[in-house]
């Protein structure tokens, strides 16, 4: 095969396939746009914007950062709120304070610490329960955890949004399909990640109780 030949065959390919997913995304009238710039861009060498071309949608749907952003609770446009991907209003109350907790302490992660200052997972999540007024025992650990949940929380088959994510070695919380919010490590400290890549093995899934919280900010 002439060698010559092979950028253009290439490009009718990419080509190809540019129009087909435009079609199926809503953006059949954004072809010549997205194609000039995905090819400038694949050009380039330039694999982030490639991405962020791939991730353009039409005016009915949503970005794909969008909908991992509704996932989080931060996408009230493209789709339900985080209350209501909740399945209880606590599990949503987890998020929001884990994630103000963390904010507070600037991310930071410090293997055994509870706070204010830094954390490790299970001390984010004790210190959110405990300052939702659901929990006053003493701090749980990984380990300890599943003995002393039952006093506010019960152990379900398939986890959702805002139910607490456990495995032997840590914990989280669930924010959305396949995604764990949690103080992992030193290195990132309190980052989203997806719970299969997090941890091996099959965690368990663990419901807040329906109790009214009652937050002390702490």
């Amino acid at each position: 095969m002439n060698s010559s030949l092979m950028p253009v065959g290439v490009a009718v390919t990419m080509a190809g396939v540019v129009i087909l997913r435009q079609v199926t995304v809503g953006r059949a009238t954004a072809i010549a746009t997205d194609t000039r710039d995905l090819f400038t861009s694949a050009l380039r060498g330039d694999g982030q914007a490639v991405a962020a071309v791939s991730r353009r949608r039409g005016k009915n749907l949503p970005d794909a950062d969008a909908v991992g952003a509704a996932q989080e609770g931060y996408g009230a446009a493209y789709g339900p709120k985080l209350s209501e991907l909740a399945q209880s209003a606590n599990g949503a109350a987890l998020i929001t304070e884990m994630k103000r907790l963390a904010a507070v302490a600037r991310n930071r992660y410090v293997f055994g610490a509870e706070g204010p200052n830094a954390y490790d997972c299970s001390g984010l999540v004790w210190r959110a329960i405990r300052n939702l007024g659901l929990y006053d025992g003493s701090r749980f650990t990984t380990s300890t955890f599943p003995a002393v949940a039952s006093a506010f929380a019960s152990r379900v088959a398939v986890g959702a949004v805002g139910d607490v994510v456990l495995w032997s070695g840590h914990m989280g919380v669930k924010t959305g399909p396949d995604r764990l919010y949690s103080a992992l490590n030193s290195r990132v400290g309190i980052v989203t990640t997806t719970i299969t890549g997090t941890q091996s093995g099959e965690p368990s899934y663990w419901r807040l109780s329906s109790a009214p919280a009652v937050h002390t900010q702490n």
